[in-house]
């Protein structure tokens, strides 16, 4: 039986190996309903390229992931899973940008506490602080 090609699994592929390649990266996770009011998270991944002579930051959106529940630890268990299943060590994550949303943020029980106990060199952002203006520093 010959393997379909499949572009949405090639370049979901190509983006995983480039940010294996640059090590670290951070995630930028919204959870929101969408048009059925089905809640779902976007997923998009940030890394930084300082291999070449030029310093590139990239953002590679990931997809949509229906969630079945918005709770703190629902929502950590999605995104603890999504970085394992594609390959990544959640030891290298640096970053992690949400909404102000008290079940992202939340210095003592929510998204942001239950990543840094298990990674302590992460470093929270709110969305409304990083730039739009990708790629450039």
């Amino acid at each position: 039986m010959i393997a379909e090609f499949n572009p949405i699994i090639e370049i979901k592929n190509k983006i995983i190996e480039e940010v294996i390649k640059t090590n670290y990266f951070s995630i930028i996770v919204d959870c929101t309903p969408d048009i059925s009011h089905q809640d779902q998270i976007s997923f998009i991944i940030r890394s930084v390229d300082i291999l070449k002579t030029q310093i590139n930051v990239t953002k590679y959106f990931l997809g949509f992931f229906k969630v079945d529940d918005t709770s703190r630890k629902y929502i950590f268990e999605v995104i603890l899973d999504e970085v394992k299943c594609i390959g990544l060590d959640i030891d290298n994550l640096r970053g992690q940008e949400s909404d102000n949303g008290s079940n992202m943020k939340g210095k003592h029980q929510g998204v942001q506490k239950r990543l840094l106990d298990i990674n302590p060199r992460l470093i929270y952002t709110p969305c409304g602080c990083h730039s739009l203006k990708f790629g450039t520093l």
